[in-house]
């Protein structure tokens, strides 16, 4: 595998002028290697920027005709305060051949951001540097003079370099915080296997990286809705107890019906054919009685209506939640996301009011 390191250092006054900064033929000329797999990553305190810089290099990198692989860094979590070190060490066991990391600094007054974006080969190596200008296409390698360490750089920018990315304990304290307890969706769908049609699509919330899950109850709990599931539980409660009552008795006074309506005592026969003309239907009042109880309190439960929250408004919630234990822990806004999920398959059966079959579940 041939490795590559190369730093780029820009200036710009917005985020649109990074796709005008890495133009693919000028990308394509410091990649000394044909068919590249790169990882690029937005790190540092102005993540919001590093992550627009870092589209554009992407855009630059694929259509430079040199990588056959460009990878963001949606796999790799929170790595946005790790040091550059660190962060190639984590993304080593991708499928990838260099490391991509990216980050901005903003300038004085009047003055435009700056960006450094650093190639690192997958021993963490850093082999060639050079600058450019934010807004213009930086120049070609067969222009920047040469190969090394310092192609295009002055002494004073690789030293800023070299100090970028060291890790904040107390960020990395609050990150793993926040990575704990966070708040996120696992979308799941079930799909018919004869005609692939998706029978039904559900969500579930879960806490933090260790995927705790939450039941409606908890989640309105976590996200500072506590009256909502109250709510809930007040209703939820008596609801169930006359579904399960209701057809609890109801079962027990039908079974107990029909086996008295076998026996019920005859209280008048005819003297000459003892043929039975009334017969004593008492024993049937009690099972009776069981089962319209058991039906009206199944009824009954019908009209007791529990609260719900839609899906919509449950991710606006957790996104409320989610930004103000950022704010809380001192991180900044674009700081964490979801974590990825992996494609989790199963199968079962499904009756519904048209079609019934065999089901594959998928759940992200």
């Amino acid at each position: 595998m041939t490795t590559l390191a190369t730093v780029l250092l820009f200036s710009t006054l917005a985020s649109g002028d990074w796709k005008t900064t890495f133009e693919p033929r000028a990308v394509a000329s410091y990649l000394d290697a044909a068919q590249q797999a790169v990882v690029v990553v937005a790190a540092g305190d102005s993540l919001d920027e590093a992550k627009a810089a870092a589209s554009a290099l992407r855009d630059g990198l694929r259509a430079s005709g040199k990588t056959r692989l460009v990878m963001d860094d949606a796999s790799l979590g929170g790595v946005w305060a790790l040091a550059d070190e660190k962060i190639a060490a984590k993304a080593a066991a991708l499928p990838i051949d260099q490391v991509a990391i990216v980050r901005v600094f903003p300038g004085g007054p009047g003055k435009p951001w700056s960006s450094v974006v650093t190639f690192y080969d997958k021993a963490g190596k850093a082999l060639t540097a050079l600058s450019g200008e934010a807004g213009t296409a930086i120049a070609s390698a067969a222009g920047a003079g040469g190969l090394g360490v310092s192609r295009g750089v002055s002494t004073a920018a690789l030293d800023a370099i070299s100090h970028v990315g060291q890790a904040d304990p107390k960020l990395s304290a609050a990150q793993e915080q926040y990575d704990r307890r966070f708040i996120w969706f696992g979308d799941s769908a079930l799909v018919s296997v004869s005609t692939g049609q998706i029978v039904s699509t559900w969500s579930d919330a879960y806490r933090g990286k260790y995927r705790e899950l939450l039941s409606q109850e908890s989640f309105l709990e976590a996200v500072g809705h506590p009256e909502i599931a109250r709510d809930i539980r007040n209703t939820r409660t008596p609801k169930a107890l006359l579904l399960v009552g209701g057809l609890v008795a109801a079962t027990v006074g039908l079974t107990w019906g029909l086996i008295a309506a076998t026996s019920f005592p005859c209280e008048r026969r005819l003297n000459s054919t003892s043929q039975c003309t009334s017969t004593d239907f008492s024993g049937a009042y009690v099972p009776g009685g069981l089962l319209i109880g058991g039906i009206a309190a199944m009824i009954g439960s019908a009209f007791i209506h529990v609260p719900t929250v839609q899906v919509h408004e449950a991710r606006r919630m957790a996104e409320e939640y989610n930004e103000q234990l950022k704010k809380e822990l001192g991180l900044p806004t674009s700081a964490s996301r979801e974590p990825t999920a992996e494609p989790k398959l199963s199968f079962g059966a499904f009756v519904g009011p048209q079609a019934a079959g065999v089901s594959l579940g998928v759940s992200l």
